[in-house]
């Protein structure tokens, strides 16, 4: 439960504890492993927000989104009609019956935006079979099955489903990314990767001569850990500058290194 709860950093959620967005004030704290169903009934909760308040998409960009949330509901209410005309143990499904939560560790985290959800909506477009394509544009009516064998039908209809969920989450949540990047204070993986890396130390004290790719990375690393101390972005930016130039990063790591600390922990201890 407590690696669940840190994990949450990977796509916003960790940092809020309102359970839905009610109000443009709010923000939606969404699990990182909702199902389908949820996202459907979050989707039908939300609350319209005023024009100002929304977060501004190119025309393909807001058509694509909502193409991939109308081919996901298209999916989903023609594998119901399906299931009703067959036995129990033939029926279709997405998920399996087992069910379980697959995790999502800090060092793979779930990714969103438009690009992505663009990118899963052709490629699902094209790997479709002309009937199920015509049936999921809504170009025909359902029919009692598909016109291709279960198991590719099942293979195609979890890519749907996977740019369905991504889609409704970047609906949910865009509004607020500058209220979620306010917060990016809290953002430990820097910590955790600086932490973990038995040589860090010697990383730093040898950063010039690293491949510029690697200076970057711990340039990332480094960043997030100085915004565990609570400074602005602007003033990390600076005193990680200076501490390259100076060639003083070890000084830099030691600094910020307690508070680092402190932010991971806050996940897992509770104060009595």
């Amino acid at each position: 439960m407590m690696i669940k709860k840190l994990l949450v950093l990977g796509v916003f959620s960790l940092l809020f504890q309102t359970p839905q967005a009610s109000a443009a004030s709010e923000l939606p704290h969404l699990d990182l492993e909702l199902t389908s169903n949820e996202y459907r009934v979050r989707l039908a909760e939300t609350p319209e927000l005023p024009d100002n308040f929304n977060f501004p998409l190119v025309e393909l960009e807001s058509t694509s989104i909502e193409a991939a949330i109308s081919m996901g509901e298209r999916l989903f209410q023609w594998i119901a009609h399906m299931n009703q005309f067959r036995e129990e143990a033939n029926k279709l499904r997405l998920t399996t019956r087992s069910g379980g939560l697959r995790g999502i560790p800090i060092t793979s985290p779930s990714r969103y935006s438009p690009a992505i959800i663009i990118d899963r909506h052709q490629k699902n477009l094209d790997n479709l079979d002309a009937h199920s394509k015509k049936v999921l544009l809504r170009e025909i009516s359902f029919t009692k099955n598909p016109k291709v064998s279960d198991e590719d039908f099942i293979k195609v209809g979890k890519q749907i489903d996977r740019a369905y969920q991504t889609a409704a989450r970047w609906k949910l949540v865009s509004p607020y990314l500058s209220q979620y990047r306010a917060r990016s204070r809290y953002d430990v993986r820097g910590y955790y990767y600086l932490s973990n890396d038995p040589d860090t130390s010697s990383k730093l004290r040898s950063f010039s001569s690293l491949p510029e790719e690697e200076q970057n990375q711990l340039s990332i690393y480094l960043m997030q850990l100085c915004r565990n101390s609570g400074a602005f972005s602007q003033s990390c930016r600076r005193s990680l500058s200076s501490a390259i130039s100076s060639n003083s990063l070890s000084s830099f790591y030691s600094r910020y290194l307690p508070e680092g600390r402190s932010t991971w922990e806050s996940f897992f201890f509770i104060g009595g």
